[in-house]
This record gives structure tokens, C-alpha cells and sequence, in this order.
């Protein structure tokens, strides 16, 4: 349901890479996945290419839904790592 044309152009104008991958679970019913010119064969073979696109400087954005970023960020940072460090923001604060 998103408007893929303007995102891509939206992105383009900031992004030196654009990769395009579509989440592994299955769409909500009646809903189907954007058909991108050409997509990665998976989420983690996308994660990969833009890791290794990206400089110690460089910014990794993840879009499209909530899904894929998440399934994205567990193969980034731990559920151990989120859990240990919002335990040291809270624990801070207290």
C-alpha cells in the first residue's frame, strides 16, 4: 500500500545506495509486497550489502515496515544487547 514510486525518489536524492529487499513473513490479507525493479534475495543478504557499502561515517536506513526492521535489527543488536542497554538508560535515571 505505499507509494513506492515517490519513495524511491525521495530516498534518491540523499542516498548514495538504494537496496531493495521485501520481509520474510506473509503480508496481512488482502495486502501483497511492493514490486521493486530489482530486489536482494533476502533481508540479511540486503543488511550485508549496505554494511558493506557503508563507511565508519555513513548512515543505514531501513524503511517499509515495521517488520522488516525488525527483522533487520536482530541481526544487528541482540535482543541481549537492547535489553542490557535500556537496563543501563534505566538504571541511570533511577
Amino acid at each position: 500500500d505505499k507509494d513506492t514510486t515517490t519513495v524511491k525518489e525521495m530516498l534518491s536524492r540523499v542516498a548514495d545506495h538504494i537496496i531493495f529487499t521485501q520481509g520474510t513473513h506473509v503480508p496481512m490479507h488482502g495486502r501483497s509486497w511492493a514490486q521493486w525493479p530489482r530486489q536482494e534475495k533476502s533481508p540479511p543478504e540486503a543488511l550485508r550489502m549496505a554494511r558493506s557499502f557503508a563507511g565508519p561515517e555513513d548512515g543505514i536506513l531501513v524503511t517499509g515496515s515495521f517488520y522488516l526492521a525488525g527483522e533487520l535489527r536482530k541481526l544487528w543488536y541482540s535482543e541481549k544487547m537492547i535489553l542490557n542497554a535500556r537496563r543501563l538508560i534505566f538504571d541511570s535515571v533511577n
